[in-house]
């Protein structure tokens, strides 16, 4: 079970969009349940343009699969899109209500929890790849942990990213994570059951050069 969350936009961020129509193309392999869209900048209309072409592209890819049942429907993928923060966190590297746009981040927050309280067990965690700058994560792990919507949530969850340059566009959210996993040397703080995989430098993209064709 894979929750996405992810900078997806064309300026700049096209490695999403090759990351996307890998993930889309390579279904039968797990199970998709979310795809929400985070700082910075992104634009969750990118993930239905995917969609879009995983569609017209749909009896090819089930002509090759040995798992057809596994290939969702457009419609059910459409109905997982969902576009959060487009900016890093306050300062306090979470969203209260009546802060600006919170509505969309506690929206796409709300769908991560429904993931993992519904998909995730410390037996059989939900995957979360973060491909933008945690503002997602950030606000799901104070709702669910600070705010005591989901107490268990780090050990239903495991999270890949890449902090590299994510965490520089939204140190905020970074930081409030981070913080709050190791606030101090062999002293586990308040996320302190965290799993997180950090890759650095592992992006292979169509984002060389931005301003011209692919």
């Amino acid at each position: 079970n894979v929750f996405i969350d992810s900078d997806i936009d064309t300026v700049g961020e096209r490695d999403d969009i090759s990351a996307m129509a890998l993930w889309l193309a390579t279904q039968e392999h797990f199970n998709l349940v979310g795809l929400t869209a985070s700082a910075p900048d992104s634009n969750s209309q990118e993930y239905l343009n995917c969609i879009d072409a995983y569609e017209a592209d749909l009896p090819v890819l089930l002509s090759h699969t040995t798992h057809p049942d596994r290939l969702k429907a457009p419609a059910s993928l459409r109905a997982m899109v969902r576009q959060g923060s487009k900016v890093d966190a306050p300062a306090k590297g979470y969203w209260d209500p009546g802060d600006s746009g919170y509505a969309a981040v506690h929206a796409c927050a709300q769908d991560m929890l429904a993931a993992a309280g519904t998909y995730g067990s410390a037996e059989a965690p939900l995957w979360v790849i973060i491909q933008g700058g945690y503002t997602t994560l950030a606000q799901a792990a104070h709702e669910a942990v600070a705010l005591g919507q989901l107490p268990d949530f780090f050990q239903r969850v495991r999270i890949i990213g890449q902090p590299n340059y994510n965490s520089g566009w939204a140190p905020n959210a970074w930081g409030y994570l981070f913080n709050n996993i190791w606030p101090a040397a062999g002293t586990p703080g308040l996320f302190g059951e965290a799993w997180m995989l950090s890759g650095y430098y592992q992006w292979h993209a169509f984002n060389r050069d931005n301003g011209t064709t692919d």
